[in-house]
């Protein structure tokens, strides 16, 4: 809930000021993506492993999360914007009853900035390569037979990178996008009874997102629409 709440803030103070400032940076507001997201992990974790094995909890491979990202064209060939996504998966023990007494499950919040650099910029049709930046919330918990764990790491700087393409209408298109996201977490905090010896655990990987981009914005967050607290 604090992370949704600091998310919320963010993104309130982010569309109440480049509105502002729209004319002087000459901002046009471009689009929204909605998009689904899987990521496969590059590293497996020998010591989660070896807890996870312990109670037969099946490997972890991959997380698949939801979000969307605005973006404001500052030129024919760049964008930019911010993109949020959230991830909430984990995996059972074999043949588990419902509910599962013995799992792992991963959460995660992410809230970052983007810039894309548009290679083809059609009306159909579009080619970027792009790099992000921002701060994410991530907590990893176990729970098994022989105790309890959980992992918590926060305000911790991640970085994507990758291409997306995508076809359609001047007003919809569809896109995949692929590329690779870091989130090396290390320094975390640990509570429970099991799985003291581990303070790294990595969730990067390569991921593929599919999705719907709305081009134009809807007239309450252009610039001059904005009405906060208002009609």
């Amino acid at each position: 809930m604090k992370t949704l709440m600091t998310i919320n803030v963010f993104l309130n103070v982010l569309f109440m000021n480049i509105p502002a400032h729209a004319k002087e940076f000459n901002l046009k507001w471009s689009e929204v993506r909605f998009f689904l997201s899987d990521t496969t992990f590059a590293n497996k974790d020998e010591n989660l492993g070896a807890l996870m094995q312990a109670e037969q909890i099946e490997e972890l491979k991959k997380v698949t999360g939801f979000g969307l990202e605005v973006d404001a064209e500052l030129s024919s060939w760049f964008k930019a914007g911010t993109k949020i996504k959230g991830v909430f998966n984990g995996s059972n023990k074999k043949e588990a009853p419902f509910p599962a007494t013995e799992y792992l499950s991963v959460q995660q919040y992410s809230a970052g900035l983007t810039g894309r650099v548009m290679l083809v910029n059609k009306e159909n049709f579009f080619f970027d390569v792009f790099g992000e930046l921002g701060l994410s919330n991530n907590t990893v918990e176990l729970r098994t037979t022989m105790g309890n764990a959980k992992w918590d790491k926060n305000s911790h700087f991640y970085q994507r990178a990758g291409a997306s393409t995508g076809f359609g209408g001047s007003s919809f298109k569809m896109f995949v996008e692929g590329g690779y996201e870091n989130f090396k977490l290390d320094n975390l905090k640990h509570e429970g009874a099991i799985g003291q010896n581990i303070n790294e655990i990595d969730l990067s990987g390569p991921y593929v997102s599919v999705g719907l981009i709305i081009s134009g914005l809807p007239s309450w967050i252009k610039p001059g629409g904005l009405s906060i607290g208002g009609k």
